[in-house]
């Protein structure tokens, strides 16, 4: 019998290990334990260009996009880091990201909770999402999008931008169970 996971559970099925952030039945998505400090992209070429990931529901198909890419692990360094993790491993889009994360601060308080709990890196600071959403001509520029995370009890201070895909942030990667 399948075990049934609650929002902030640990998951460790022994490949992927983390905390999960959506439950649908006996499936659902987890957020992964490690987290990674990198560009978005990297590099002048790269970061000018853009590589179509504008799915707005699933980081999946985004991740594919940027693994088609021409030396992507070293242009596409946050996109690298969830790669690492092993298989089904993505960098969340937007939507994704905040329905654990700036949508819904019960969810967020759980998952931080149980990441405190097993002494990994709660999710506080700026992540990187899997979505570009424009271009930027000062700078010649591809824009993605970032959440910000200050303090997982104050939902106030949570907020997305858009920025350039040169500055670093965090990439925390996501996975589907």
């Amino acid at each position: 019998m399948e075990q049934v996971y609650q929002v902030g559970d640990y998951y460790d099925d022994g490949v992927k290990q983390g905390v999960v952030v959506e439950v649908d039945g006996l499936h659902g998505k987890i957020v992964s334990l490690q987290q990674r400090f990198c560009c978005w992209a990297m590099g002048l070429e790269a970061v000018r260009s853009e590589i179509g990931s504008y799915d707005k529901c699933d980081g999946a198909k985004n991740q594919a996009i940027a693994m088609e890419q021409d030396c992507w692990q070293e242009r596409y360094p946050a996109f690298a880091f969830c790669a690492s993790l092993g298989e089904g491993w993505y960098l969340p889009t937007l939507a994704e990201m905040r329905a654990f994360t700036v949508d819904n601060l019960p969810v967020l308080n759980a998952v931080n909770e149980r990441l405190e709990q097993i002494g990994a890196p709660i999710i506080k600071g700026e992540y990187w999402t899997s979505n570009e959403c424009g271009y930027f001509d000062y700078d010649e520029q591809y824009l993605v999008a970032m959440v910000l995370i200050e303090e997982f009890k104050r939902p106030w201070i949570n907020r997305v931008r858009e920025t350039e895909k040169g500055e670093a942030g965090y990439a925390r990667a996501v996975a589907r169970f």
